[in-house]
This record gives structure tokens, sequence and C-alpha cells, in this order.
């Protein structure tokens, strides 16, 4: 009996690990928000800072 646990829970183990690889997490990387924006590509100017038009701008380019 205790084999058996054993090995059920194992094989669920794997499963788990197969289940939540980084290949089956590309799949899923297509819905909305994971798409995030990065700070060079709202650093218009690069310049090392963010101001409200060039955030603006990202925003308006990214929605676009």
């Amino acid at each position: 009996m205790k084999q058996s646990t054993f090995s059920l829970l194992a094989a669920a183990m794997v499963v788990g690990i197969v289940i939540s690889s980084p290949r089956s997490a590309q799949n899923s990387e297509r819905g909305m928000g994971m798409n995030m924006p990065t700070f060079a590509g709202s650093d218009l100017d690069g310049d090392g800072a963010i101001t409200k038009d060039e955030f603006t701008k990202a925003r308006s380019e990214r929605i676009a």
C-alpha cells in the first residue's frame, strides 16, 4: 500500500513539473497583461528618465 501511494505521489509531482515548465508558460503569454511595458520601452529619448509626455506617447503606441 505504501509503495503504490509513493508511486502515485511521484507521478503527480512529475506531471506538476511538466505542466509548470517554461515551455508551457510560453503558450499562455498571449493573454492580457502578459505584454507588460518595460522601462526602456517607455524612455523614448533614452535619457534614463520617463517624463509624463514619454509615458503618454509610449502608452498610446502600445495601445495602437
